[in-house]
């Protein structure tokens, strides 16, 4: 990498490299390393947040598999796989407690406002 004209020789051995530090880079960079993996997380802007920023850093969550992934299965209109959405909606309903166990790690509590009508 020569980014300032100067050459650069850098070496790094690591198992996952995530690429992005948005809400989706961040969790698989934390889910790697508590799985035991050597993680590098890189990211092109000075600042964290990526898409996210674009949702407040909210996080859309589910309490049934079923109602979010007829939810999903609407608003993607068929642009994406049944198998894939299943498994996004299975994680939206797991998400809420994930979340706030991972919030105690930092001594913080996560906002958690519900809108219904949504099937989710």
């Amino acid at each position: 990498m020569n980014t300032t004209g100067n050459d650069l020789d850098w070496h790094k051995e690591v198992d996952v490299i995530v690429v992005g530090y948005g809400a989706a880079g961040g969790i698989s960079a934390i889910t790697a390393h508590d799985a035991g993996a050597k993680v590098l997380l890189i990211e092109k802007m000075p600042h964290p947040g990526g898409i996210s920023m674009l949702s407040g850093g909210g996080v859309a969550f589910a309490r049934n598999a079923e109602g979010a992934f007829q939810y999903l299965k609407r608003t993607c209109n068929g642009t994406t796989p049944d198998d894939i959405l299943r498994k996004m909606a299975e994680e939206m309903v797991g998400m809420i407690d994930w979340l706030k166990d991972l919030a105690k790690v930092s001594g913080t509590e996560p906002t958690q406002t519900e809108t219904r009508g949504h099937g989710t």
